[in-house]
């Protein structure tokens, strides 16, 4: 197998510190990233919970006026909680 480059040149204290920086750097942000991707995931599910519990207690934000619109209504709060439970599934 071949030796992976960095491996090939020698460190310094001086040389390593830096990369070991900017390592720390692009994990930080990378967590931060993380982050913001989960809360914007548990607010959706949030919104989506909420929509069904509405459903299934006969409480609606706005009055919905015929049962084609109730089942799009349906429909649609279930497809937003299925690509949320998808999403998850593929980052984790």
């Amino acid at each position: 197998m071949p030796e992976h480059p960095a491996r090939k040149r020698r460190h310094t204290l001086s040389s390593i510190l830096p990369e070991m920086e900017q390592a720390c750097a692009d994990i930080e942000a990378e967590i931060t990233a993380s982050e913001a991707e989960i809360e914007s995931m548990k607010e959706d599910l949030e919104s989506t919970i909420g929509g069904l519990s509405d459903l299934r207690y006969g409480r609606f934000s706005k009055p919905i006026g015929s049962d084609s619109e109730l089942r799009d209504e349906v429909l649609k709060g279930l497809r937003r909680l299925d690509e949320a439970c998808i999403t998850k599934q593929s980052s984790g």
